[in-house]
């Protein structure tokens, strides 16, 4: 059997469309990078893949709309429709080769899909004018006028992050617009606990807060900062700074005792050549090796949150860089039963270097730490 039939086999197998789309896009990023081009009969069996999943697809985006469900669940398989429709373009050499019954399959989803997604539709839209004036604004807070679900929100906020760079492209009138809905909206937002959604919305919201700034804007900011929410707190710290604003040291202090941000803060008071903010007791090679690594391992490709317990075993030189090795356990979903709970290897040099491959630590253990660092850098690190 062909990998690529194994990969065609799996996708078809599991339920779990987030595995279905990194493994599609492993197939169309391999395709878009190497320019080579699928032999004709592996192409087609990725067609059929494609259609195959895009006829599963409809149904089940159809019983999510009858049952209500909330929008993060109904945007995860539009997520996977886009997917779907690169993979068929990718192996049948564009849309416009597809058959009359293909083609209206694509139709049929893509219909559903640009009825619910009315806030990524509404940015588009806004964006999409060379000229950005007050009343493109207001057409797209409209939509918004009537979303509630704070993921949905989010998605506001994202795109204009995504689009940021094009916000120069708005009339003044247009920019004070916009800067007046968030700082509403964002207190509005505060004024109850965020959850995860909220909190990855506030952390766009503090980025993109750059790109308007006012008074009220600069307030706003300084109430995020008065907040615990720490990873929108730094996006926060980062726009006062670009604003050349006011930023409290107490600020800096706790998310320098915050080991999954401290690194982040102190490489961005540096860039801004504000160190003079941040605390000399966490300003240590070790401890800053330690939030790198904490920070690294908290993508959801990793552990995907915090290490149970993580502790600094020694350092040592490779190519003259200085490698902080640190063993860590951690009872994560993306570990295998025999990796949970158990102590793990993991490296950060601070001028890059920082990795884990879930390595057990007595699988390179010697009879002193010494022989066990050495052993771990000649073998991990070269």
């Amino acid at each position: 059997m062909s990998d690529f039939q194994k990969m065609i086999d799996s996708v078809k197998t599991t339920g779990d469309y987030e595995t279905k789309c990194r493994l599609l896009n492993l197939f169309i990023n391999y395709m878009k990078r190497s320019g080579k081009r699928v032999p004709a009969s592996e192409a087609e069996q990725f067609k059929n893949l494609a259609v195959y999943e895009l006829k599963n697809l409809l149904p089940a985006i159809k019983k999510l709309l009858e049952e209500n469900a909330p929008y993060k669940q109904k945007n995860e398989l539009f997520g996977y429709k886009e997917i779907l429709l690169g993979l068929f373009e990718v192996a049948s050499g564009g849309l416009g080769n597809a058959k009359a019954e293909e083609t209206e399959l694509i139709r049929s989803i893509e219909d559903i899909v640009e009825k619910e997604t009315v806030v990524e539709v509404a940015v588009i839209k806004l964006f999409d004018h060379s000229v950005i004036v007050k009343s493109d604004v207001e057409a797209m807070l409209s939509v918004m006028e009537n979303i509630t679900d704070i993921y949905r929100i989010g998605i506001m906020y994202s795109g204009l992050f995504y689009y940021r760079e094009k916000i120069s492209k708005f009339e003044p009138d247009a920019k004070s617009t916009l800067a007046e809905y968030v700082v509403r909206q964002t207190n509005a937002m505060l004024e109850s606990p965020l959850d995860e959604d909220g909190l990855l919305a506030l952390e766009y919201i503090a980025d993109v807060c750059a790109y308007f700034p006012t008074e009220a804007v600069v307030e706003l900011l300084q109430r995020i900062l008065k907040t615990s929410y720490n990873r929108p707190r730094y996006y926060a710290v980062d726009t006062l700074l670009k604003l050349k604003a006011t930023v409290n040291k107490a600020v800096i202090d706790e998310l320098a005792r915050d080991v999954s941000i401290a690194s982040l803060t102190y490489a961005l008071l540096e860039k801004n050549e504000r160190l003079d903010l941040y605390p000399n007791e966490y300003s240590n090679e070790e401890y800053l090796a330690k939030s790198d690594l904490t920070q690294w391992l908290l993508y959801p490709t990793e552990l995907g949150k915090l290490p149970d317990k993580i502790e600094h075993i020694g350092k040592g030189k490779v190519k003259k860089s200085v490698y902080h090795i640190f063993r860590y356990t951690s009872d994560s979903a993306t570990l295998s039963n025999d990796l949970k709970n158990e102590w793990l290897i993991g490296w950060s040099c601070l001028n890059g270097g920082t990795f884990s491959n879930f390595d057990k630590l007595s699988e390179y253990e010697k009879k002193t730490p010494e022989k066990t660092i050495r052993n771990i850098l000649k073998r991990l690190i070269k």
